[in-house]
């Protein structure tokens, strides 16, 4: 009886050392979860564009993101990618321009 006492204790041990695959899982969800929120929040609070060159099957490929504008766009070609920074960096001192003019011309 002690025997098969010590043998279920041993069982026992050993099977709380096991690693649990669902909590890991959960546990690496919800760490997955935080740092996208992280990521999430830092594109929705800075108004800097985010660019990431990707490799795909077809070649290089640029993904962007104008969190001012909200869009999303991606590029063949790094020449394109800097024709569109180009066009965003522009369009936001045109646009700045105007607003300072119409403030000029109310006063």
């Amino acid at each position: 009886m002690k025997l098969l006492a010590k043998f279920q204790q041993s069982q026992i041990e050993a099977a709380s050392l096991q690693p649990q695959p669902k909590r890991n899982l959960q546990s690496l969800r919800a760490k997955l979860n935080d740092l996208w929120q992280a990521v999430i929040g830092s594109l929705e609070t800075s108004s800097e564009l985010y660019i990431t060159q990707i490799q795909d099957t077809t070649g290089q490929k640029w993904k962007a993101f104008d969190p001012i504008t909200g869009r999303f766009a991606q590029f063949d070609s790094e020449e394109d990618v800097r024709v569109w920074v180009e066009e965003r960096y522009y369009q936001h001192n045109f646009d700045v321009n105007q607003h300072n003019l119409l403030l000029s011309a109310s006063r």
